[in-house]
Protein backbone atom coordinates (compact mmCIF):
# COMPACT_ATOMS: atom_id res chain seq x y z
CA UNK A 1 0.00 0.00 0.00
CA UNK A 2 1.12 3.37 -0.89
CA UNK A 3 -0.50 6.25 0.92
CA UNK A 4 -0.33 9.99 1.04
CA UNK A 5 -1.46 11.80 3.90
CA UNK A 6 -0.91 15.02 2.05
CA UNK A 7 0.59 16.63 -0.92
CA UNK A 8 4.12 14.56 -1.28
CA UNK A 9 5.71 12.63 -4.45
CA UNK A 10 6.58 9.78 -5.07
CA UNK A 11 9.39 9.72 -7.48
CA UNK A 12 10.31 6.29 -9.79
CA UNK A 13 13.02 7.05 -11.35
CA UNK A 14 14.39 3.22 -12.17
CA UNK A 15 13.93 2.69 -15.80
CA UNK A 16 11.54 0.04 -14.85
CA UNK A 17 8.59 0.44 -12.20
CA UNK A 18 6.80 -3.55 -11.38
CA UNK A 19 4.35 -2.65 -9.13
CA UNK A 20 2.43 0.49 -7.34
CA UNK A 21 0.77 -2.00 -4.91
CA UNK A 22 -2.37 -0.07 -3.23
CA UNK A 23 -1.77 3.37 -4.84
CA UNK A 24 -3.61 6.88 -2.83
CA UNK A 25 -6.04 8.06 -5.62
CA UNK A 26 -6.96 11.11 -3.46
CA UNK A 27 -3.59 12.68 -2.69
CA UNK A 28 0.22 13.00 -3.91
CA UNK A 29 1.47 12.93 -6.83
CA UNK A 30 3.52 10.06 -8.57
CA UNK A 31 6.49 10.94 -10.55
CA UNK A 32 7.62 9.71 -13.51
CA UNK A 33 11.07 10.83 -13.49
CA UNK A 34 13.92 8.62 -15.56
CA UNK A 35 16.39 10.07 -17.62
CA UNK A 36 14.67 7.59 -20.18
CA UNK A 37 12.02 5.53 -21.32
CA UNK A 38 9.47 4.07 -19.12
CA UNK A 39 6.35 2.19 -18.91
CA UNK A 40 3.33 4.22 -17.03
CA UNK A 41 1.95 1.74 -14.69
CA UNK A 42 -2.25 0.71 -15.72
CA UNK A 43 -3.97 2.11 -12.62
CA UNK A 44 -5.98 5.87 -10.79
CA UNK A 45 -3.37 8.13 -9.70
CA UNK A 46 -4.40 11.65 -7.90
CA UNK A 47 -1.77 13.29 -9.92
CA UNK A 48 0.61 12.47 -12.76
CA UNK A 49 3.57 14.03 -13.87
CA UNK A 50 5.85 12.99 -16.59
CA UNK A 51 9.48 14.66 -16.16
CA UNK A 52 13.31 14.45 -17.08
CA UNK A 53 13.28 13.23 -20.85
CA UNK A 54 12.73 10.41 -22.28
CA UNK A 55 9.58 8.53 -23.66
CA UNK A 56 6.85 7.65 -21.08
CA UNK A 57 4.54 5.36 -22.32
CA UNK A 58 0.89 4.11 -21.15
CA UNK A 59 0.79 0.30 -20.16
CA UNK A 60 -2.76 0.54 -20.35
CA UNK A 61 -5.94 1.97 -19.38
CA UNK A 62 -4.63 5.08 -16.61
CA UNK A 63 -7.00 7.28 -15.17
CA UNK A 64 -5.50 10.86 -13.16
CA UNK A 65 -7.90 11.97 -10.73
CA UNK A 66 -6.75 15.25 -10.17
CA UNK A 67 -3.52 16.85 -12.51
CA UNK A 68 -1.78 15.92 -15.11
CA UNK A 69 1.52 17.62 -16.13
CA UNK A 70 3.93 16.78 -19.33
CA UNK A 71 7.43 18.41 -18.66
CA UNK A 72 9.59 19.94 -21.15
CA UNK A 73 11.85 17.80 -23.09
CA UNK A 74 9.23 14.97 -21.75
CA UNK A 75 6.68 12.67 -24.04
CA UNK A 76 3.63 11.23 -22.92
CA UNK A 77 2.85 8.07 -25.64
CA UNK A 78 -0.74 7.15 -25.15
CA UNK A 79 -0.67 4.47 -27.90
CA UNK A 80 -3.51 2.34 -28.17
CA UNK A 81 -4.82 3.17 -24.39
CA UNK A 82 -6.93 5.21 -22.80
CA UNK A 83 -6.05 8.11 -20.62
CA UNK A 84 -8.47 9.55 -18.43
CA UNK A 85 -7.53 13.29 -16.42
CA UNK A 86 -10.56 14.40 -14.45
CA UNK A 87 -8.35 18.01 -13.53
CA UNK A 88 -5.94 20.18 -15.58
CA UNK A 89 -3.99 19.18 -17.72
CA UNK A 90 -0.52 20.98 -18.33
CA UNK A 91 1.43 19.77 -21.81
CA UNK A 92 5.03 21.75 -21.71
CA UNK A 93 6.34 18.86 -23.04
CA UNK A 94 4.74 16.14 -25.71
CA UNK A 95 2.03 14.31 -26.01
CA UNK A 96 1.36 11.57 -28.37
CA UNK A 97 -1.87 9.49 -29.35
CA UNK A 98 -2.26 6.53 -31.65
CA UNK A 99 -5.22 5.01 -31.84
CA UNK A 100 -5.79 5.35 -28.44
CA UNK A 101 -7.96 8.51 -26.75
CA UNK A 102 -7.24 11.00 -24.10
CA UNK A 103 -10.31 12.52 -22.05
CA UNK A 104 -9.41 15.36 -20.55
CA UNK A 105 -12.36 16.91 -18.43
CA UNK A 106 -11.46 19.95 -16.90
CA UNK A 107 -8.91 22.44 -18.59
CA UNK A 108 -6.53 22.35 -20.44
CA UNK A 109 -3.10 24.21 -21.61
CA UNK A 110 -0.98 22.82 -23.91
CA UNK A 111 0.90 26.41 -24.56
CA UNK A 112 4.65 25.59 -25.62
CA UNK A 113 4.05 21.97 -25.74
CA UNK A 114 3.08 19.81 -28.19
CA UNK A 115 0.05 17.45 -29.19
CA UNK A 116 0.83 14.87 -31.81
CA UNK A 117 -1.61 12.01 -33.40
CA UNK A 118 0.36 8.99 -34.85
CA UNK A 119 -2.97 7.24 -35.45
CA UNK A 120 -6.93 7.47 -35.66
CA UNK A 121 -7.21 8.58 -31.98
CA UNK A 122 -9.33 10.96 -30.15
CA UNK A 123 -8.33 13.78 -27.68
CA UNK A 124 -11.77 14.38 -26.40
CA UNK A 125 -11.69 18.18 -24.62
CA UNK A 126 -14.43 18.68 -21.71
CA UNK A 127 -13.01 21.50 -20.08
CA UNK A 128 -14.89 24.96 -19.68
CA UNK A 129 -11.64 27.16 -21.35
CA UNK A 130 -8.91 25.34 -23.53
CA UNK A 131 -6.33 27.26 -23.16
CA UNK A 132 -3.87 26.03 -26.10
CA UNK A 133 -3.53 22.89 -28.13
CA UNK A 134 0.26 23.91 -28.34
CA UNK A 135 2.12 22.32 -31.94
CA UNK A 136 -0.91 20.32 -33.36
CA UNK A 137 0.33 17.67 -35.37
CA UNK A 138 0.06 15.41 -37.64
CA UNK A 139 -3.18 17.40 -38.83
CA UNK A 140 -3.56 14.43 -40.72
CA UNK A 141 -4.29 12.04 -38.45
CA UNK A 142 -6.74 11.74 -35.37
CA UNK A 143 -10.06 13.50 -34.20
CA UNK A 144 -9.75 16.54 -31.95
CA UNK A 145 -13.57 16.67 -29.95
CA UNK A 146 -14.85 19.55 -27.85
CA UNK A 147 -17.26 17.83 -25.67
CA UNK A 148 -18.45 19.70 -22.44
CA UNK A 149 -22.25 19.52 -21.01
CA UNK A 150 -21.93 22.90 -21.45
CA UNK A 151 -20.86 26.12 -23.70
CA UNK A 152 -16.79 26.27 -24.07
CA UNK A 153 -14.18 28.28 -25.15
CA UNK A 154 -11.85 27.41 -27.47
CA UNK A 155 -8.33 29.51 -28.25
CA UNK A 156 -7.27 27.93 -31.03
CA UNK A 157 -6.36 30.33 -33.46
CA UNK A 158 -3.85 29.05 -36.54
CA UNK A 159 -4.69 25.62 -35.57
CA UNK A 160 -5.03 23.23 -38.39
CA UNK A 161 -6.97 20.60 -37.34
CA UNK A 162 -7.60 16.61 -39.08
CA UNK A 163 -10.64 15.78 -37.89
CA UNK A 164 -12.96 18.08 -35.38
CA UNK A 165 -16.11 17.20 -33.78
CA UNK A 166 -18.42 19.81 -31.51
CA UNK A 167 -20.33 17.47 -29.20
CA UNK A 168 -21.81 17.61 -25.63
CA UNK A 169 -24.09 20.90 -25.51
CA UNK A 170 -24.29 24.43 -25.49
CA UNK A 171 -22.58 26.96 -27.76
CA UNK A 172 -18.81 26.72 -28.12
CA UNK A 173 -16.98 29.36 -29.37
CA UNK A 174 -13.45 29.53 -30.94
CA UNK A 175 -11.83 32.58 -30.31
CA UNK A 176 -9.14 34.27 -31.67
CA UNK A 177 -8.84 33.81 -35.07
CA UNK A 178 -8.89 31.16 -37.74
CA UNK A 179 -8.82 27.88 -37.29
CA UNK A 180 -9.12 24.90 -40.40
CA UNK A 181 -9.77 21.73 -40.65
CA UNK A 182 -8.16 18.96 -43.36
CA UNK A 183 -10.65 16.08 -42.82
CA UNK A 184 -14.54 16.45 -41.34
CA UNK A 185 -16.28 19.01 -39.22
CA UNK A 186 -19.13 17.44 -37.29
CA UNK A 187 -21.76 19.31 -34.89
CA UNK A 188 -23.64 17.26 -32.57
CA UNK A 189 -27.67 17.76 -32.32
CA UNK A 190 -28.30 20.34 -30.02
CA UNK A 191 -24.62 22.31 -30.06
CA UNK A 192 -24.30 25.51 -31.77
CA UNK A 193 -20.88 27.07 -32.75
CA UNK A 194 -19.85 30.70 -32.83
CA UNK A 195 -16.73 31.10 -35.33
CA UNK A 196 -16.47 27.73 -36.70
CA UNK A 197 -13.32 26.22 -38.68
CA UNK A 198 -13.12 26.23 -42.39
CA UNK A 199 -11.83 23.62 -44.89
CA UNK A 200 -8.20 23.78 -44.98
CA UNK A 201 -8.35 24.05 -49.35
CA UNK A 202 -10.70 27.14 -48.93
CA UNK A 203 -7.32 29.18 -49.99
CA UNK A 204 -6.81 31.87 -47.24
CA UNK A 205 -6.58 34.71 -49.45
CA UNK A 206 -10.17 35.14 -50.27
CA UNK A 207 -11.19 36.81 -47.16
CA UNK A 208 -9.68 39.56 -48.36
CA UNK A 209 -11.51 39.71 -51.88
CA UNK A 210 -14.00 42.76 -52.16
CA UNK A 211 -16.21 41.46 -54.72
CA UNK A 212 -17.80 37.92 -54.17
CA UNK A 213 -21.23 36.31 -54.62
CA UNK A 214 -23.21 33.37 -52.96
CA UNK A 215 -24.47 30.67 -55.41
CA UNK A 216 -27.14 28.14 -54.82
CA UNK A 217 -26.62 24.67 -55.42
CA UNK A 218 -29.00 22.30 -54.09
CA UNK A 219 -28.86 22.39 -50.33
CA UNK A 220 -24.88 23.68 -50.36
CA UNK A 221 -23.51 27.02 -51.23
CA UNK A 222 -20.85 27.65 -53.37
CA UNK A 223 -18.38 30.99 -53.54
CA UNK A 224 -18.14 32.11 -57.45
CA UNK A 225 -15.77 34.98 -57.60
CA UNK A 226 -14.00 37.51 -60.46
CA UNK A 227 -10.71 35.95 -61.23
CA UNK A 228 -8.54 33.45 -61.01
CA UNK A 229 -10.88 30.64 -61.34
CA UNK A 230 -11.68 30.68 -57.69
CA UNK A 231 -15.07 29.18 -58.20
CA UNK A 232 -13.68 26.35 -59.79
CA UNK A 233 -11.62 25.37 -57.12
CA UNK A 234 -14.59 25.36 -54.75
CA UNK A 235 -16.56 23.49 -57.04
CA UNK A 236 -13.94 21.13 -57.06
CA UNK A 237 -13.20 20.69 -53.24
CA UNK A 238 -17.30 20.43 -52.77
CA UNK A 239 -17.36 23.03 -49.80
CA UNK A 240 -20.55 23.13 -47.64
CA UNK A 241 -23.21 26.00 -46.57
CA UNK A 242 -21.75 26.64 -43.23
CA UNK A 243 -18.07 27.17 -43.85
CA UNK A 244 -18.95 29.84 -47.22
CA UNK A 245 -21.44 31.69 -45.13
CA UNK A 246 -18.76 31.82 -42.49
CA UNK A 247 -16.42 33.42 -45.52
CA UNK A 248 -19.12 35.57 -46.80
CA UNK A 249 -19.44 37.23 -43.49
CA UNK A 250 -15.99 37.48 -42.67
CA UNK A 251 -15.58 39.27 -46.13
CA UNK A 252 -18.17 41.67 -45.69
Amino acid sequence: TIDFTGAGRLLLSGSTVTSLGSLDTAMGAVWYCASGSQTILTDTYSSLVVKYGGTKTLGGTVTVNNALNVYAGSTLAVGANTLTVNGTSNIIGTLTIGTGTIDANSKFNATGGTVTFTGAGNLSLGGATITSLGTLTDNSMGTVWYDRAGSQTINAAGIIYNNITAAGSGTKTFNGGLSQYRGTYSVAAGVSVVNPPLHAMLPITLLALPFARRVRKGSEEVLSSLGKGISAKLHKHDLFKTEIDHLIEAIA
